[in-house]
């Protein structure tokens, strides 16, 4: 075989695999850790004791009580933690953070107190269910990923996607959730993807005007809103479905450069 033919095939295949990685420009964040992130993302929050947005798409978040803290190996300040009482960040009504099908969300997460709280949420309309969520169950605290129908807060205008492991109490752990369809949705804990039970699968994925935000959502029209208490760092919004291999890189490849 010709050279140049050997070498055309060697591109395509180094093509062909792994990540798509994405470079951001020289941010406060991003620049001063040399970062590569899967991407592009349609945000990168990496919550380093701010909500500033390091993607460069400026959806910089605004702060409600949430405080730094130390992310999960023990650097202060690069983490942001919720209270559970009434912390949460507003990330801005921006139509590029309500994109449809596929979608990935990553970060993440420690959660310290149980109760059906979410630390994420892509479109904030109570007493609505819209958008897509990320939280954990009632019972025995597994992720749970919810997307909204569009009618009012209750089982019925709402899909639930929920994960088989509980997650420990006090415990960082990446999450990764990919939606692709209201039928067809994927959790990942750790890089390892979950059994997942879907409760009213089938409907219409539907935004309403209310901001992206951290900390805090809706689960009945009854009932007061629910705080997040615990701490959150690397959040990340995707408008693609990632691939397995980004996911175990984000999962696993994040604690070896913030050494």
């Amino acid at each position: 075989m010709p050279r140049f033919a050997v070498l055309i095939l060697l591109v395509l295949a180094s093509c062909d695999s792994g990540p798509s990685w994405w470079v951001p420009g020289d941010t406060s964040h991003a620049g001063r850790r040399g970062e590569r992130v899967p991407g592009p993302p349609i945000a990168w929050w990496p919550l380093d004791g701010d909500a500033v947005d390091a993607s460069g798409n400026g959806h910089d978040g605004r702060v409600h009580g949430a405080v730094p803290t130390a992310d999960r190996h023990g650097h202060p300040a690069d983490a942001m933690r919720f209270d559970g009482v009434d912390d949460w960040i507003d990330f801005g009504t921006s139509p590029l953070l309500k994109p449809d099908f596929p979608i990935t969300i990553t970060m993440w997460v420690r959660v310290d107190r149980a109760g059906g709280s979410a630390p994420f949420a892509n479109s904030f309309d109570p007493p609505d269910n819209t958008g897509t969520w990320v939280a954990f169950s009632s019972d025995r605290n597994r992720p749970a990923i919810g997307v909204g129908y569009g009618g009012p807060a209750g089982g019925s205008s709402r899909l639930a996607a929920i994960g088989s492991s509980p997650i420990a109490l006090g415990e960082w752990v990446h999450l990764a959730a990919v939606l692709r369809s209201t039928s067809d949705i994927s959790i990942w804990l750790d890089g390892v993807e979950e059994t997942v039970e879907l409760d009213r699968a089938g409907g219409r994925l539907q935004y309403g005007p209310g901001p992206a935000v951290a900390g805090v959502r809706k689960s009945g029209l009854t009932l007061p809103l629910l705080y997040f208490a615990g701490a959150l760092d690397e959040l990340r919004l995707y408008d693609r479905e990632l691939t397995v291999a980004e996911i175990h890189l984000l999962a696993g490849r994040t604690a070896v450069r913030e050494r």
